[in-house]
């Protein structure tokens, strides 16, 4: 089980906001497929159009009441000791992480704007940092349908 040091979500008002290359890089892809809107559609979001990103990628979709994991990716599930794909958030393995994990959804639903997560944590004995970010899609009305999530992880520094 990790214990968490750090965890902040934070607004993604531009590139430099985001620490890792990764992220930064799928981040530009998000800009470049929303073009003049606030945010792209998700019908506009192909994950095969970011090949270097699949293993990284998680992509949930929000249904009422609740947020799916259509994709998660097989590092994610690697790194988190779970495959959440086809569960719903109220089925994830560990109870006591689902409101942190729900509140930082709602967030980017209701704001429908980018937005990072970084935490700290140690793991058998080692210390690893963890970006994730977190970018809305809109479905047919407008409305966040789906939130695409990158993972990157490293040595604090």
């Amino acid at each position: 089980m990790w214990e968490t040091l750090l965890s902040e979500v934070g607004s993604v008002a531009r590139e430099a906001d985001i620490a890792s290359a990764h992220g930064r890089r799928f981040f530009r892809h998000w800009r470049d497929l929303r073009g003049s809107a606030d945010i792209p559609a998700r019908q506009d979001f192909d994950p095969f159009d970011v090949p270097w990103i699949l293993g990284d990628l998680s992509l949930i979709e929000r249904v009422p009441d609740d947020y799916l994991f259509r994709v998660d990716g097989t590092r994610a599930v690697e790194f988190f000791g779970n495959e959440m794909t086809g569960r719903l958030l109220s089925q994830y393995p560990f109870a006591e992480r689902v409101p942190q994990l729900r509140a930082a959804y709602d967030t980017v639903v209701e704001s429908r704007a980018p937005h990072v997560w970084l935490r700290e944590a140690v793991n058998s004995g080692k210390r690893r940092r963890i970006e994730q970010l977190l970018l809305p899609l809109a479905g047919a009305d407008g409305a966040v349908s789906h939130i695409a999530i990158s993972l990157d992880t490293f040595a604090p520094g």
